[in-house]
C-alpha cells in the first residue's frame, strides 16, 4: 500500500503520520476505493487530501464506501467529489447513518432538497450523525 500512497503523491511526512492505518491486507479494497473516487471526478489532489485528512479510509471496506456513494448519488447529491474533498470524514459514515439523519430531518419538516443543500454547503453538519 505504501507504493500506492507514494504513487498518489502523498508526502513522506504524511505517510509517516498515517502509517498506523495502513493495512496491507486491505490493498485490494483501497485500490477499488481510489477507482471509485476517480469515477466521481476526484482528481489526484483531492484523493491525497481525502487520504491524509481521513486515514481511516485505508481500513474501510470498498463495499461500504460504494454503498454510501451510490446512496448519496441516488438521493440527489451532485458533487460528491467536492463533498468528500472538503470533509473526508464523511467517508466514515455508513449508508444507514445517513438514512437515519435524513429521516430525522424530514420528520422535522425539512425537505430532502434542503437537507442535501445543507450538507453540501456545510459538510460539518454530518457530525450530528451519531
Amino acid at each position: 500500500m505504501l507504493d500506492k500512497l507514494i504513487e498518489l503523491g502523498i508526502r513522506d511526512i504524511d505517510i509517516n503520520n498515517i502509517k498506523e492505518f495502513i493495512n496491507e491486507d486491505n490493498i485490494e479494497d483501497f485500490n477499488k476505493i481510489i477507482i471509485l473516487l476517480k469515477s466521481i471526478n476526484c482528481n489526484d489532489s483531492m484523493i491525497r487530501n481525502i487520504v491524509v485528512g481521513n486515514p481511516f479510509i485505508l481500513q474501510r471496506d470498498y463495499e461500504d464506501i460504494l454503498e454510501l456513494t451510490n446512496y448519496l448519488t441516488s438521493i440527489g447529491f451532485k458533487n460528491l467529489n467536492l463533498l468528500y474533498d472538503s470533509y473526508p470524514m464523511f467517508l466514515n459514515k455508513d449508508k444507514f447513518e445517513i438514512e437515519d439523519y435524513i429521516e430525522s430531518k424530514v420528520k422535522n419538516n425539512n425537505s430532502l432538497e434542503d437537507i442535501i443543500d445543507d450538507l453540501e454547503s456545510n459538510p460539518l453538519l454530518i457530525e450530528e450523525i451519531d
